[in-house]
């Protein structure tokens, strides 16, 4: 699987460069992907095409936190989100979020394993 994030910014997106990218990626990588257990985290600058650096291959950044307030609108029908405040960690070098903020796509090779191997033996113990 491939997530495509695009950087926000001032109320917009560049959802073409995500798309851009994203396809060039898919083509070169769709045969590994039939075959293993892949997953990609990618992210684009908010950048017009041609002011794009290039591609890295990093591990992911530091946690972004954001904190939002939720309103309705004056009908009481609809539910708008918005950002109070953003609480960022610094930017760790050779990471998506630095090579991000630097203009460049990032390409992050990621899997989920969320067991607790620490757990395992305890709770086998149980049974």
């Amino acid at each position: 699987s491939m997530a495509l994030s695009a950087e926000y910014n001032d109320r917009s997106v560049n959802y073409d460069i995500a798309v851009k990218y994203g396809r060039y990626i898919l083509e070169r990588s769709k045969e590994d992907f039939i075959k293993d257990n892949i997953v990609l985290s990618i992210n684009t600058p908010f950048l017009d095409e041609d002011q794009v650096k290039g591609m890295k291959v990093c591990k992911i950044g530091g946690i972004v936190y954001d904190y939002y307030s939720m309103d309705h609108n004056d009908s009481g029908d609809e539910i708008i989100l918005t950002l109070k405040r953003r609480r960022e960690n610094a930017l760790e070098k050779d990471t998506d979020r630095y090579y991000l903020s630097k203009g460049y796509v990032t390409i992050t090779p990621i899997h989920y394993n969320l067991t607790n191997f620490d757990l395992l033996k305890k709770v086998k113990g149980w049974l």
